[in-house]
């Protein structure tokens, strides 16, 4: 009779455990599933915003590029108004640039990066308009001018500082 007591307890033990494991990994398959929802959607996000960041800092990159140029040509005491006012154009074309793409910041985000993006494109719209009047002007003011590119530059700083908080942040 020990050896049937014996033998069914050990059947019991057995079927206890299989029926504990069994629903010990039916619970973790269930946080599994949603854990692994949060991480490739995490990792698509992060993605996406580094496309779109790294857009409006190419954007800025032509930006900039023109306003070397200016500052360059600025510096010269024969000033071509025609080539200044295409590098406005060219500063102009790239806030355009920045304004289409801070649709795309405001979707992925976070607000602080779609704030600075915005005042980006604001201050080369700014930046574009000074140094249209500046090329056209006779009585240029160069001080204006020096506030509107050192403007733009804090500008810049600003959202490089965001994206670079965003893009540096683990993903929860």
């Amino acid at each position: 009779m020990d050896q049937g007591i014996a033998a069914v307890l050990g059947a019991l033990v057995g079927v206890l455990g299989t029926a504990g494991t069994a629903s010990l990994g039916y619970i973790a398959a269930r946080k599994q599933a949603p854990d692994q929802g949060r991480i490739a959607h995490a990792q698509q996000l992060r993605a996406e915003r580094r496309e779109a960041y790294l857009a409006v800092m190419h954007a800025d990159a032509e930006c900039d590029d023109a306003l070397l140029r200016f500052k360059r040509l600025r510096q010269q005491q024969d000033r071509d108004p025609a080539h200044m006012s295409a590098l406005a154009a060219r500063v102009q074309a790239a806030a355009d640039r920045i304004w289409t793409m801070t649709r795309d910041i405001d979707l992925v985000g976070p607000e602080a990066v779609a704030g600075a993006v915005t005042d980006l494109w604001r201050r080369a719209v700014n930046t574009a308009e000074t140094l249209m009047s500046f090329s056209n002007a006779t009585d240029a003011d160069e001080a204006a001018v020096d506030e509107m590119l050192d403007a733009m530059e804090t500008g810049r700083a600003q959202f490089i500082v965001a994206t670079r908080h965003v893009m540096e942040s683990p993903p929860r």
